[in-house]
């Protein structure tokens, strides 16, 4: 569990680009919003209270977000030139991060959201087409995307993945009709991979306003 939670979190966490104005994000990425889900004041700081809080937010225990946030702290504290001796009471500077990768191309290039991609990347692995990717259809898509970055995230990618079937899953299902004694799989509908993408996810299942969705736009 504590490493799915920290490939997860390096994943979520580890997705931000560089040279971002002051006061965190005015126009956040859909990967920028992941992160900000985190930061409980938005002030592109991340303390290691702040990151346990929004494990517990997303229904995991309190000891074990206690335990891997410092852990994913301590991971982190070299991106960002930490002083700490202790490296997992390092602050995460959001503006310090270096933008994360996809392991597919439902990002383009530039961080933006392709749902073309999306759709066509969920329709090609919803095999059983019930509208839901399972644990063994997401592990085809992590493996047979691996080659976009030499394999080289691919163990992190699903940590993600199977960090997300534990928080957000909304079905389970076996790959074919299930057999006598077959444990069904948890699953992720359409609905909620889509959300996840766009970055609105962990800020639904954590029950919290999202500071984009309340800003005001300035007058004339």
């Amino acid at each position: 569990m504590a490493k799915k939670l920290i490939a997860a979190l390096i994943l979520v966490i580890g997705c931000c680009s560089l040279g971002f104005a002051d006061g965190c994000l005015a126009e956040p990425s859909p990967l920028q919003k992941h992160t900000m889900f985190f930061d409980q004041n938005n002030d592109c700081i991340i303390h290691r209270e702040e990151t346990a809080r929004g494990l517990e937010q997303l229904q995991v225990d309190k000891d074990a977000a206690e335990k891997v946030s410092g852990l994913i702290h301590t991971l982190l504290a070299r991106l960002t030139a930490c002083p700490e001796t202790d490296k997992s009471q390092c602050p995460i500077d959001i503006k310090k991060l270096p933008r994360h990768a996809s392991n597919t191309a439902i990002f383009n290039p530039d961080g933006s959201w392709n749902q073309q991609e999306f759709e066509r990347i969920f329709d090609r692995y919803d095999e059983n087409k019930t509208g839901y990717l399972n644990e063994k259809e997401i592990h085809k898509m992590v493996s047979d995307n691996a080659s976009r970055d030499g394999g080289r995230d691919a163990d992190i990618a699903m940590g993600g993945f199977m960090f997300l079937l534990s928080v957000a899953a909304d079905h389970k299902e076996c790959p074919a009709q299930c057999r006598p004694g077959e444990t069904p799989l948890p699953a992720i509908g359409r609905e909620r991979l889509r959300k996840n993408y766009e970055g609105t996810l962990f800020w639904e299942l954590g029950g919290r306003t999202p500071p984009w969705a309340t800003s005001t736009p300035a007058s004339n």
